[in-house]
C-alpha cells in the first residue's frame, strides 16, 4: 500500500507540471524521502524540449541549466549507457561510479542509482537519479515505479512547448506573432 501511495503521489505531482514546474521540487523531495537519497535529479533528453534539469538537493528546489555542470556530464553518460541496453544503473561504491565516471574523486557523490525514462515510442525522454543513498542495498525499483509518470510528465511538456510555439509564432515565416507580442 505505501508503494501505490508513493506512485500516485508523485502522479499527482507531476500532472500539472508542464505548467507549474515547482510542483517537480515536491516530486522529487517525495522520491529522495522514499529511496533515503541527500539529492534527487531529473533531467530531460528529449531534443525537442529545452535542456532543462531539475534538481532537488535537500533543501532548495532547483530547475537548473548551466549552474550544475556536473549534472549534464553525468547525465550524457547515463544516457549513453542506457542507450546501449542497459535498464538501471546503481553504484553503492567508488569502484562502480568509477566505471562510468574515470574522473570521479571522491567527495560529493557516494553511491547512486539511476533509469532511463521511456517515451511512448520507446525512446529515452528522460533520466532520473538519486545520489547518496543511505538504504542499503539500494533498490531501483523505487524509481522504476514512478517511471511511467515520468514519462507522460515529458509528453505533456513536449506537447506544451509545442502548442505555445504554435500559439507564438507564424507558421509560414517563423516571426514571432502578435500573441508573443502582447506577452513580451
Amino acid at each position: 500500500l505505501d508503494t501505490i501511495r508513493y506512485i500516485n503521489e508523485i502522479e499527482k505531482l507531476l500532472f500539472n507540471s508542464h505548467e507549474k514546474q515547482e510542483n517537480m521540487g515536491d516530486a522529487l523531495a517525495k522520491i529522495a524521502d522514499i529511496t533515503e537519497a541527500e539529492k534527487v535529479c531529473f533531467q530531460i533528453t528529449d531534443k525537442s524540449v529545452k535542456d532543462v534539469s531539475f534538481l532537488w538537493d535537500g533543501s532548495e528546489k532547483r530547475i537548473c541549466k548551466e549552474e550544475f555542470p556536473w549534472v549534464k556530464i553525468m547525465q550524457k553518460r547515463l544516457l549513453n549507457y542506457f542507450e546501449e541496453g542497459n535498464n538501471q544503473f546503481l553504484a553503492t561504491d567508488e569502484k562502480t561510479l568509477k566505471l562510468l565516471f574515470p574522473e570521479y574523486k571522491q567527495g560529493s557523490v557516494t553511491s547512486m542509482m539511476a533509469i532511463p525514462v521511456e517515451g511512448i515510442g520507446g525512446e529515452i525522454c528522460g533520466i532520473l537519479s538519486a545520489f547518496n543513498l543511505s538504504q542499503h542495498p539500494a533498490d531501483p525499483n523505487l524509481l522504476k515505479n514512478v517511471n511511467f509518470s515520468f514519462s507522460m510528465f515529458c509528453h505533456n511538456m513536449k506537447v506544451y512547448f509545442e502548442i505555445k510555439a504554435r500559439g507564438e509564432q507564424d507558421l509560414l515565416t517563423g516571426m514571432y506573432n502578435r500573441n508573443r507580442y502582447e506577452t513580451d
